[in-house]
């Protein structure tokens, strides 16, 4: 089974991907916060993709994505238009 690691503020988006994809067979984690997402990421280290949301409540998916680059494939999931 695949792990995610999914990074979302929005409750009801967040809600929504984690629920697919776990119907999809995917073991996802939903992280709601950049600093609950770091808590997540360093606990398991086997993570196979990271979702970002890019704007967070602490943080941006951006940072995120530049600290763990070299360690977990990640996508970025966003309404940013830029």
């Amino acid at each position: 089974m695949k792990r995610l690691l999914l990074v979302e503020d929005d409750p009801t988006l967040g809600l929504t991907l984690k629920e697919r994809l776990d119907s999809e067979g995917y073991q996802v984690h939903w992280a709601a916060s950049a600093s609950a997402a770091r808590t997540a990421f360093h606990h398991r280290a086997d993570w196979d993709l990271v979702l970002f949301d890019v704007g967070l409540p602490d943080g941006s998916g951006f940072e995120l994505a530049a600290e763990w680059k070299t360690k977990v494939p990640f996508l970025f999931v966003t309404a940013l238009s830029d």
